[in-house]
């Protein structure tokens, strides 16, 4: 596991800059601002819508949307994406999520909790994925539902946790590999 403090530290930046740490939240130009139609600048950043309608704070990597209600296990999966190398947006829940991925057309792999409160749980998300955007990759974890490969989308892959962030990491870069290779 990653250490929260140290992460946190190393990572922030004056407040209102991408990645800053606003309490215990970080602060997302490219998620809380979808829906620009002009360009805007917080603190010196500049947020501009993209070219697909959706504001972008593109910088070329691919994008990994996390799908966790629970704040540090979230924390801690965006930072497995980024130490990968790829962009990751967060989101709390299935609604959060599907909200996201229709606003953003960028994001190949959703990796995604399963036990969640709300409309719907991680498993019909999953499901609700593979039939609205085929070509997006699934990665699934629970600590509490026991998933047969059978009750999983086709190709998507499943983690008991505790999980290990290596074990996550290296099937992130398989599974985009062979995005990447297609």
């Amino acid at each position: 596991m990653h250490d929260f403090g140290e992460r946190s530290a190393s990572q922030s930046s004056p407040a209102g800059r991408p990645g800053a740490l606003l309490g215990a939240h970080r602060f997302r130009p490219d998620v809380y601002f979808t829906n620009l139609k002009q360009p805007l600048e917080i603190s010196g950043v500049a947020v501009r819508p993209s070219s697909q309608g959706c504001t972008g704070l593109s910088n070329g990597r691919t994008t990994v949307l996390v799908v966790e209600d629970e704040f540090l296990i979230r924390l801690n999966a965006v930072s497995i994406v980024e130490d990968c190398g790829f962009e990751a947006v967060e989101a709390s829940n299935a609604d959060q999520a599907i909200r996201i991925l229709e606003a953003d057309t960028n994001i190949r792999l959703v990796f995604t909790d399963i036990d969640m409160p709300g409309t719907m749980d991680g498993l019909k998300l999953a499901h609700y994925i593979r039939e609205r955007w085929p070509p997006i990759l699934l990665l699934l974890a629970s600590g509490k539902a026991i998933v047969e490969e059978a009750q999983l989308p086709p190709g998507a892959k499943f983690f008991s946790k505790p999980y290990s962030d290596h074990a996550i990491a290296a099937t992130l870069k398989e599974m985009m590999g062979s995005v990447r290779a297609t």
